[in-house]
């Protein structure tokens, strides 16, 4: 089975690199001992301010776009 939790679910969109630790530990709760899972989780304090920052919404539009693919990258990173 594959879960989701929405980047809205599991940070503060309201601020940047934020988790909510709460939330995280009550859904870690509520999935522990159940099936095997693969866990996937959106962008959300971490990666949509960084999205808007570099204007990545509609892709690659220019070379300068570039170092906000790899910021987004590493703010994902660190939210893993």
């Amino acid at each position: 089975m594959v879960v989701k939790l929405g980047g809205s679910v599991i940070t503060d969109k309201e601020k940047e690199f934020s988790i909510r630790r709460s939330v995280i530990r009550r859904l870690a709760g509520e999935l522990k001992g159940k099936e095997r899972i693969i866990l996937v989780h959106g962008g959300g304090s971490f990666g949509h301010p960084l999205a808007k920052r570099y204007d990545l919404t509609g892709g690659l539009k220019s070379p300068g776009q570039l170092r906000g693919f790899v910021e987004v990258r590493r703010a994902m990173e660190r939210l893993n």
